[in-house]
Protein backbone atom coordinates (compact mmCIF):
# COMPACT_ATOMS: atom_id res chain seq x y z
CA UNK A 1 0.00 0.00 0.00
CA UNK A 2 1.42 3.18 -1.04
CA UNK A 3 1.90 6.39 1.57
CA UNK A 4 -0.45 7.70 0.22
CA UNK A 5 -3.24 5.34 0.37
CA UNK A 6 -2.46 4.83 4.25
CA UNK A 7 -2.43 8.78 4.70
CA UNK A 8 -6.12 9.12 3.08
CA UNK A 9 -7.11 5.59 5.38
CA UNK A 10 -5.86 7.51 8.84
CA UNK A 11 -7.87 10.52 6.72
CA UNK A 12 -5.16 12.99 8.53
CA UNK A 13 -5.97 16.41 9.18
CA UNK A 14 -4.44 19.04 6.97
CA UNK A 15 -3.93 16.73 3.91
CA UNK A 16 -5.92 18.28 1.39
CA UNK A 17 -4.74 21.29 2.40
CA UNK A 18 -1.06 20.35 1.43
CA UNK A 19 -1.61 19.33 -2.44
CA UNK A 20 -1.30 15.66 -1.64
CA UNK A 21 -4.54 14.47 -2.33
CA UNK A 22 -4.30 14.72 -5.98
CA UNK A 23 -1.46 12.15 -7.73
CA UNK A 24 0.05 14.38 -9.76
CA UNK A 25 2.39 12.43 -12.67
CA UNK A 26 5.58 13.48 -12.48
CA UNK A 27 7.18 14.21 -15.92
CA UNK A 28 10.55 11.93 -15.94
CA UNK A 29 12.56 14.13 -18.96
CA UNK A 30 14.56 12.24 -21.36
CA UNK A 31 17.99 11.68 -20.51
CA UNK A 32 20.48 13.60 -23.10
CA UNK A 33 21.93 11.73 -25.90
CA UNK A 34 25.54 11.80 -24.60
CA UNK A 35 24.51 10.25 -21.53
CA UNK A 36 22.61 7.42 -23.57
CA UNK A 37 25.38 6.74 -25.71
CA UNK A 38 27.98 6.89 -22.42
CA UNK A 39 25.35 4.00 -20.44
CA UNK A 40 25.37 1.84 -23.61
CA UNK A 41 28.96 1.72 -24.01
CA UNK A 42 29.39 1.15 -20.54
CA UNK A 43 26.86 -1.99 -20.46
CA UNK A 44 28.56 -2.90 -23.50
CA UNK A 45 32.12 -2.87 -21.72
CA UNK A 46 30.59 -4.33 -18.69
CA UNK A 47 28.94 -7.84 -20.60
CA UNK A 48 32.65 -7.95 -22.32
CA UNK A 49 34.25 -7.77 -19.34
CA UNK A 50 31.79 -10.57 -17.39
CA UNK A 51 32.18 -12.47 -20.34
CA UNK A 52 35.98 -12.39 -20.64
CA UNK A 53 36.35 -13.47 -16.95
CA UNK A 54 33.82 -15.91 -16.89
CA UNK A 55 35.71 -18.06 -20.08
CA UNK A 56 39.06 -17.36 -18.21
CA UNK A 57 37.77 -18.60 -14.89
CA UNK A 58 36.48 -21.97 -16.85
CA UNK A 59 39.64 -22.72 -18.71
CA UNK A 60 41.86 -21.89 -15.53
CA UNK A 61 40.30 -24.03 -12.63
CA UNK A 62 44.31 -24.73 -11.52
CA UNK A 63 45.22 -24.33 -7.83
CA UNK A 64 47.46 -21.67 -6.57
CA UNK A 65 49.26 -21.49 -3.23
CA UNK A 66 48.52 -18.33 -0.86
CA UNK A 67 50.70 -17.26 2.00
CA UNK A 68 48.70 -16.13 4.99
CA UNK A 69 50.92 -14.45 7.87
CA UNK A 70 51.97 -16.22 10.66
CA UNK A 71 53.76 -18.88 7.41
CA UNK A 72 50.63 -20.94 7.05
CA UNK A 73 49.69 -22.01 2.95
CA UNK A 74 46.46 -22.65 1.59
CA UNK A 75 45.55 -24.08 -2.00
CA UNK A 76 42.51 -21.84 -3.65
CA UNK A 77 41.22 -22.04 -7.41
CA UNK A 78 42.08 -19.46 -9.46
CA UNK A 79 39.33 -17.13 -10.51
CA UNK A 80 37.35 -18.50 -8.27
CA UNK A 81 38.60 -18.20 -4.73
CA UNK A 82 38.53 -14.61 -3.12
CA UNK A 83 40.09 -13.28 0.07
CA UNK A 84 36.57 -13.01 1.60
CA UNK A 85 36.04 -16.95 1.46
CA UNK A 86 39.71 -17.72 2.61
CA UNK A 87 39.08 -15.10 5.93
CA UNK A 88 35.75 -17.32 6.40
CA UNK A 89 37.82 -20.38 6.46
CA UNK A 90 40.14 -18.91 9.37
CA UNK A 91 37.62 -17.23 11.37
CA UNK A 92 33.87 -15.59 11.00
CA UNK A 93 35.42 -13.40 13.62
CA UNK A 94 37.83 -12.08 11.07
CA UNK A 95 35.45 -12.12 7.66
CA UNK A 96 33.20 -9.58 9.69
CA UNK A 97 35.97 -7.36 10.97
CA UNK A 98 38.56 -7.17 7.44
CA UNK A 99 37.44 -4.30 5.10
CA UNK A 100 39.68 -5.35 2.56
CA UNK A 101 42.98 -7.49 1.91
CA UNK A 102 46.74 -7.18 0.85
CA UNK A 103 47.91 -9.26 -2.42
CA UNK A 104 51.23 -9.01 -2.55
CA UNK A 105 51.48 -5.51 -1.07
CA UNK A 106 49.15 -4.02 -2.96
CA UNK A 107 45.29 -3.28 -1.80
CA UNK A 108 42.77 -5.63 -3.01
CA UNK A 109 38.81 -5.89 -2.48
CA UNK A 110 37.78 -8.93 -0.20
CA UNK A 111 35.21 -9.77 -2.77
CA UNK A 112 37.86 -9.71 -5.80
CA UNK A 113 38.89 -13.64 -7.10
CA UNK A 114 42.50 -14.19 -6.66
CA UNK A 115 44.33 -14.92 -10.21
CA UNK A 116 47.85 -16.37 -9.37
CA UNK A 117 49.95 -17.79 -6.14
CA UNK A 118 49.94 -14.76 -3.56
CA UNK A 119 51.03 -13.37 0.23
CA UNK A 120 47.61 -12.47 1.04
CA UNK A 121 47.11 -10.41 4.75
CA UNK A 122 43.96 -9.33 5.74
CA UNK A 123 43.34 -5.58 6.81
CA UNK A 124 41.22 -4.25 9.97
CA UNK A 125 40.32 -1.48 10.48
CA UNK A 126 42.59 -1.28 13.52
CA UNK A 127 45.50 -1.23 11.22
CA UNK A 128 46.61 2.40 9.28
CA UNK A 129 46.49 0.49 5.92
CA UNK A 130 42.56 -0.63 6.98
CA UNK A 131 41.93 2.57 8.23
CA UNK A 132 42.95 4.01 4.95
CA UNK A 133 41.32 1.69 2.92
CA UNK A 134 37.91 2.06 5.01
CA UNK A 135 38.50 5.84 4.74
CA UNK A 136 38.32 5.95 0.92
CA UNK A 137 35.74 3.21 0.48
CA UNK A 138 33.59 5.40 2.78
CA UNK A 139 34.45 8.64 0.27
CA UNK A 140 33.63 6.62 -2.74
CA UNK A 141 30.11 5.29 -0.97
CA UNK A 142 29.14 8.97 -0.33
CA UNK A 143 30.16 10.24 -3.78
CA UNK A 144 27.95 7.58 -5.41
Amino acid sequence: MGLYQRWRRFQLPGLQACGLHTVREAAVPTPPHWLVERLGLFEELWAAQAKRLASVAQKEHRTIKISLPGGQKVEAVAWNTTPYQLARQISSTLADTAVAAQVNGEPYDLERPLETDSDLRFLTFDSTEGKAVSFLLEIQWLLN
